[in-house]
């Protein structure tokens, strides 16, 4: 998980990215596990004061040099360590995303999000988050604040570093050419275990052919 969680890097910082979270579905399917992080605070070299917690605390990106504490290290310090599959976290419905993106095996890709980390919501922006399924079982998130458009080659990317038998050390962001297609591999875990509440209906829609990038939107 290391090596997918270094091939992801390139993502922040300076292309745009303000930090990667890698999410690992647990062998029981009933949690998304934080597998490690991507800060891209170390490049921008912002640094962000919060009067609710020392400012010397170590980023939780620990393959990072080390750097001052920014707002995406706050940001990623309120994060849980794991994501329960099911509604105990209804009273922060936007984790529900989490659970859609695994089921549909297709990434949601969303702007003007508001922040799940628990965190307490800053000034109106323009933010997006991309959720992407990976073929090992899980996620990859992304987050900016900042508008983000839709790119299939940030997709492909992502999914190209996130296959077991594929050294992570092989292709940058800026090799990849980016693709017109992107496979997804059926997750590696029975949607039908997962112990989300979710009806016959919207298991059936999320399982079919449906593709939220693809050209040809529905009328």
């Amino acid at each position: 998980m290391k090596g997918m969680v270094e091939g992801l890097r390139a993502l922040v910082g300076a292309n745009g990215w303000e930090y990667c979270i890698l999410w690992k579905l647990s062998q029981d399917n009933r949690l998304l596990e934080w597998m490690g992080c991507c800060c891209g605070g170390r490049e921008r070299g912002e640094f962000y004061q919060c009067a609710d917690n020392p400012t010397n605390q170590p980023c939780r990106d620990i393959s990072s040099f080390p750097h001052r504490r920014t707002r995406a290290c706050e940001e990623l310090s309120e994060f849980p360590s794991s994501i329960p599959m099911d509604d105990s976290l209804a009273f922060l419905p936007s984790f529900r995303n989490y659970a859609e993106a695994l089921i549909s095996n297709q990434p949601l890709w969303q702007t003007n999000v508001i922040d799940c980390s628990g965190s307490h919501e800053k000034e109106a922006t323009a933010k997006t988050r991309a959720l992407i399924p990976i073929p090992v079982g899980g996620l990859v998130e992304l987050f900016a604040w900042n508008h983000m458009a839709e790119d299939q080659h940030t997709i492909d990317f992502v999914v190209s570093q996130c296959h077991e038998s594929i050294p992570h050390a092989a292709s940058t962001y800026q090799d990849l050419e980016p693709s017109n297609d992107c496979h997804y591999q059926p997750p590696s875990a029975d949607l039908r275990t997962l112990p989300w509440d979710m009806s016959s209906d919207q298991i059936r829609h999320y399982n079919s052919s449906l593709n939220i990038f693809s050209a040809e939107k529905p009328a």
